[in-house]
């Protein structure tokens, strides 16, 4: 059986911190399942809607990681369906994850999976969807 290993994120323009993200990821499984934010839960959780949208978004991280299962995000908070469907054994989150490390805490009872949340990041201070999005 495949190690699964899942990370959640809006993914609004790939660039090199997602990619830092997916990489180290992939070093925890050999199944990587990304799920990817809809707009609307977007624009309820950021009160901002992706520059990109939800289509977009999959098709630039399906070109870019064909061995990747990209998938789509719930519409509403704490359904939790990708983790009900793929049963990760690993999700991964990004060093700015921070609420949603505390919400899968929060369910992890629940399921068998264990959080790793990357500490370190790839020029985080410069390379964040929200500051590369307002120079475009």
């Amino acid at each position: 059986m495949a190690n699964r290993v899942m990370i959640f994120g809006v993914f609004d323009g790939l660039h090199d911190g997602h990619r830092f993200l997916i990489e180290q990821a992939q070093k925890y499984g050999d199944q990587l399942i990304i799920v990817v934010t809809p707009d609307d839960t977007v624009k309820f959780m950021k009160d901002k809607i992706p520059h990109y949208g939800l289509m977009e978004r999959i098709m630039m991280l399906e070109k870019e990681y064909p061995r990747a299962e990209v998938i789509t995000g719930d519409n509403k908070k704490g359904m939790w369906t990708p983790i009900k469907k793929y049963q990760p054994q690993t999700i991964v989150l990004g060093y700015d994850q921070n609420a949603l490390c505390s919400a899968l805490k929060g369910i992890i009872d629940g399921y068998d999976f264990e959080i790793i949340q990357i500490k370190k990041h790839h020029k985080g201070s410069t390379l964040h969807s929200s500051m590369i999005n307002k120079k475009a």
